[in-house]
């Protein structure tokens, strides 16, 4: 079912969130007429640039950067590898007690590590290309559109919470700590075993896809693939990996038990290197140190979006569930992490407009165009809430940042 939400009410939606002054500025590694500053940490560091001000970089290389207040940075290119950030330390640092407001980066590749520590306003990062990146002490990050590689865990998070959406890790997720994950659309692949050597003859075991050390963990899609790595080569066969498994629940002594729900992802074990030495060459899927799994027999909803977030661009946002089920599709634009109780999963936003609402319908469906007028640097997040019959409890979808750039 498709619904139109009147371009004019769009328009009006975004606008209201813009009412707050902030100040524009260019960033460009040319150097020119019109251009502000001609890197980034002089722009960052600089006394005339406000907290909550915007950076739009221009497409160039960029190195040296660590944001420790509110500002949101705009790639300007035509993909994120157009800005390319050889070295970004991160947002906030270890010696800094708090990033107090919100941070954006948006449309950049970051080479290497990157972090984001110590923040309490909101963190968002959409459509960036990054090395391994670890999420820690901070209470809201979402990551929209992400391909993340590198390390022996593509994504670390410790004592956080984090909405993942749209994105692609390699390398495993390491989530622990009292750590909160939901994880929508995303295919996860564990890191590979190392093969043996003449020094080290065993191979190493590949990892498992999503460890999960005291934390919690909501995987939703609808076929996507979570797959631990597979074992490394061995001079023999006695002396293969083993491979890893999708889901790794143990335990580091930091908090309760780990928890996973997952619904709509495929779950696979990594394999074994040479099939034909092994009768069983491929690993199970979840392997329980500690800990429980639970997958609902109705799906969960998931929200997904269609379409690039640019002044002018057409989107769809599209919420799948069970046919059974009654739908409520809103935006917003202050971020929560809000636990109900009687609830699965996390209101991710405040409900400022209901988009959308239907009863048996799946997918519900709405489309709008934004204003050629809408400021950059501007963020709204979506989220849907399914009532299912019977006195099961209502179910919040994953939610989706929007961030214009």
């Amino acid at each position: 079912m498709r619904m139109e939400v009147a371009r004019g009410l769009a328009l009006s939606l975004l606008l209201s969130a813009s009412a707050e002054a902030t100040e524009t500025w260019i960033v460009d590694d040319d150097g020119g007429a019109g251009i502000d500053f001609a890197d980034l940490p002089t722009a960052v560091d600089s006394p005339l640039v406000a907290d909550g001000d915007i950076l739009l970089v221009q497409p160039g290389t960029y190195d040296t950067l660590v944001v420790t207040r509110p500002l949101t940075i705009l790639g300007q290119g035509d993909s994120p590898s157009d800005v390319y950030i050889t070295t970004f330390d991160g947002i906030g640092s270890d010696t800094i007690t708090d990033v107090v407001g919100a941070v954006t980066v948006a449309n950049v590749e970051i080479q290497g590590h990157f972090y984001v520590r110590d923040c309490s306003g909101p963190v968002t990062l959409a459509h960036v290309i990054a090395g391994p990146t670890e999420l820690s002490w901070t209470e809201q990050v979402r990551v929209e559109d992400m391909d993340v590689n590198g390390g022996t865990s593509g994504l670390y998070i410790r004592d956080a919470a984090v909405e993942v959406n749209a994105c692609d890790v390699t390398n495993s997720v390491i989530v622990s700590a009292d750590a909160y994950l939901r994880m929508a659309s995303t295919p996860v692949l564990g890191s590979d075993g190392s093969d043996a050597t003449a020094w080290f003859p065993h191979a190493g075991d590949g990892g498992g896809a999503i460890r999960i050390y005291d934390a919690e963990v909501q995987l939703v899609g609808r076929g996507e693939l979570v797959q631990g790595g597979d074992g490394g080569w061995g001079n023999i066969c006695s002396e293969d990996g083993q491979g890893g498994p999708a889901l790794h629940l143990d335990d580091d002594h930091v908090g309760p038990p780990g928890f996973a729900r997952h619904s709509g992802v495929r779950l696979q074990g990594g394999y074994i290197p040479d099939l034909s030495c092994s009768e069983n060459p491929q690993a199970d899927p979840i392997l329980i140190e500690i800990g429980s799994v639970v997958e609902p027999e109705s799906p969960d909803p998931l929200l997904r979006r269609v379409g690039v977030p640019r002044p002018g661009a057409t989107i769809e946002l599209s919420v799948a569930a069970s046919e059974s089920t009654a739908i409520a599709l809103f935006a917003g634009f202050t971020p929560l992490n809000l636990e109900i109780p009687g609830t699965v999963g996390r209101l991710a936003v405040t409900p400022d407009l209901i988009l959308a609402t239907g009863v048996g319908v799946s997918p519900l469906e709405v489309t709008f165009t934004l204003g050629t007028d809408v400021p950059l640097g501007l963020v709204a997040h979506a989220q849907a809430v399914s009532l299912y019959p019977s006195g099961e409890a209502q179910r919040f979808s994953n939610p989706v940042a929007l961030v214009i750039h």
